[in-house]
């Protein structure tokens, strides 16, 4: 472990020397992959997760916190995902996803739960480089 934080330093040392931004480290819920998780929450009637969340490979951790039942949903662009089964009191599942800039809807598939509070729409941004500003793709 010593030895990798000496060379990212001395990488870092280079390219800073360079003029380049150097990362320290990544963000918390960015692994070394590029795939983001997000933490959704279900409970008696709404669902707790970030409204904006950035575009590319995400895996929803949701987590039942409620005492009843809860099943869970997303719709946006190029996505409309739900479990299969609805998840008990306490239990967490996992969605993977890509995700595209733009606006989803998640909810509760079950019932008139979406009516009555399990519903929110979330905006989907579009990824940033690790120097700001967002990421492009020469088109040739």
């Amino acid at each position: 472990m010593r030895m990798r934080a000496k060379f990212i330093s001395l990488t870092c040392a280079a390219a800073v020397a360079a003029g380049v931004v150097c990362p320290l480290s990544f963000p918390r819920n960015l692994t070394k992959t590029g795939v983001r998780t997000v933490l959704v929450s279900l409970n008696e009637w709404s669902i707790e997760m970030p409204r904006e969340v950035t575009a590319g490979p995400t895996i929803l951790r949701v987590t039942n916190t409620g005492s009843l039942l809860h099943n869970f949903g997303i719709e946006g662009p190029g996505v409309q995902e739900t479990f299969l089964y609805r998840l008990r009191p306490g239990e967490t599942k996992t969605m993977d996803l890509e995700l595209s800039p733009g606006q989803y809807r998640v909810y509760s598939p079950a019932g008139d739960r979406a009516a009555r509070g399990m519903e929110l729409l979330i905006e989907v941004e579009p990824q940033t480089s690790i120097y700001g500003g967002a990421e492009t793709q020469d088109k040739e």
